[in-house]
């Protein structure tokens, strides 16, 4: 009666996660052989301590290595999961403990390779908690409430990489809340809420994490790599001048080879935001230099796309011919991917209206799981500029919308055109 007048753990059972109950039921027992009613939870202090939960977890990571170097990445998963499913461990606190270890390691296998199903994520994470919760871990101060910190922190990572991210900004504040962060935690808590608050547009936030960052951090790569983003930041509420005083403060004093690439990407956007001229991204992409890789090349396509004018979209070398010849790498950015794929076919004549059409209106709800919110900008005002040349007003005049009301998420409400390149757009009447 206490388990299913409860709603939450009832809407375990009804999901078909019956480990609450195996797992309930076994600690149960336990605590009845427990001399003066004591828990189980009070006497799973021998296993359930900072070094022996560390051990355990090195143990299970060189299993999980083996596996992985003789069998591959599938197979690792699925032994994984073969093992937390093994209920025989279940009567002993050393057991419960190996099937946590081995549920946060099915969690990061996923951030690192996928593989898990929609249903699989969240029952294995309640099926974590669970464990910590009978097993006497709580939160706040207790020694260790980090592991809560750990869980949540996994699953922030997990509905970032699935476009989740209100989700993913909401269990990096759950994993601040947990536990009693150390300092160096924190700086690192911190600069996730700020990557995920830049992602949902709250560019006041996401400044007011970095500077937390900034303020504190001591390790060289966790202070050039929250100066990027920083930047990143400033520009897209639309503040280019100031931008680029920092970067020319920060350049001098930053060590990291890929945060100075990345910096370089930043002024060639703020140097086109001033300019229109994309000479100086085009020369970062070449093959050969600094930023040949895929994940600029299919900005600066967007770029070009956003242009007022046609000639740099018209420079630019076709994208399927580009994939075909191998020269770069484009399968870790499958959104990113797809979208300009679409805007490319959409300029192709070759192509009929129908299909263009069929395209981009399957491709609107990946517009808002792009990892980057500056991509979701730049596709919208990209489709706008299509739709536009081809005098298809009201419905250009509704991508163009769009692009505003985030321009002025980003600004608070100071522009509406975060970028600067829309000023061909400001007077057109969309409904004529």
């Amino acid at each position: 009666l206490i388990i299913f007048n409860n709603s939450y753990l009832h809407n375990i059972w009804a999901e078909g996660v019956s480990d609450f109950f195996h797992v309930f039921c076994s600690l149960y027992r336990r605590s009845e052989r427990t001399e003066n009613g004591r828990t189980a939870a009070m006497t799973s202090g021998k296993f359930w301590n900072r070094p022996s939960i560390e051990a355990c977890k090195k143990a299970v990571k060189e299993e999980l290595d083996r596996v992985l170097q003789t069998s591959g990445k599938a197979e690792r998963l699925r032994f994984i999961l073969e093992s937390i499913y093994q209920n025989e461990d279940l009567t002993e606190e050393e057991g419960l403990q190996r099937r946590f270890i081995l549920i946060i390691s099915a969690l990061v296998h996923h951030v690192r390779y996928e593989g898990l199903s929609r249903k699989e994520i969240p029952e294995l994470t309640q099926m974590a908690q669970t464990i910590l919760r009978v097993s006497g871990v709580k939160t706040g101060r207790s020694a260790l409430a980090y592991l809560y910190t750990e869980l949540h922190s996994i699953m922030s990572d997990i509905h970032f990489s699935q476009g989740e991210f209100l989700w993913s900004l909401w269990e990096r504040l759950m994993a601040a809340q947990a536990s009693v962060i150390p300092p160096e935690h924190a700086l690192h808590q911190n600069l996730g809420l700020g990557i995920c608050a830049l992602r949902l547009g709250d560019t006041q936030l996401a400044t007011h994490f970095f500077r937390l960052v900034l303020a504190e951090a001591k390790d060289p790569l966790m202070l050039d790599r929250t100066r990027t983003h920083f930047i990143k930041t400033q520009r897209l509420k639309g503040e280019v001048d100031q931008s680029l005083e920092l970067i020319q403060q920060l350049q001098p004093i930053m060590l990291d080879a890929e945060c100075l690439r990345e910096l370089a990407w930043e002024r060639a956007c703020l140097n086109f935001q001033k300019s229109f001229d994309l000479n100086e991204m085009a020369a970062l992409t070449s093959r050969g230099n600094s930023h040949f890789s895929s994940s600029y090349f299919l900005e600066m396509y967007l770029w070009a796309a956003c242009h007022p004018q046609m000639h740099w979209l018209k420079d630019m070398p076709v994208l399927a011919s580009t994939i075909k010849r191998k020269r770069l790498d484009f399968s870790g950015y499958p959104f990113l991917l797809s979208m300009v794929q679409i805007i490319e076919q959409a300029y192709d004549k070759d192509v009929p209206l129908y299909v263009k059409m069929a395209e981009i209106k399957k491709s609107l709800p990946r517009i808002g799981l792009m990892p980057h919110v500056e991509h979701e900008l730049l596709v919208w005002l990209a489709l706008c500029r299509w739709l536009f040349r081809c005098r298809y007003y009201p419905m250009a005049g509704l991508f163009y919308n769009e692009y505003q009301n985030l321009s002025r998420k980003l600004s608070d409400g100071k522009s509406k055109d975060v970028l600067g390149l829309t000023a061909d757009l400001v007077d057109v009447n969309w409904q004529q």
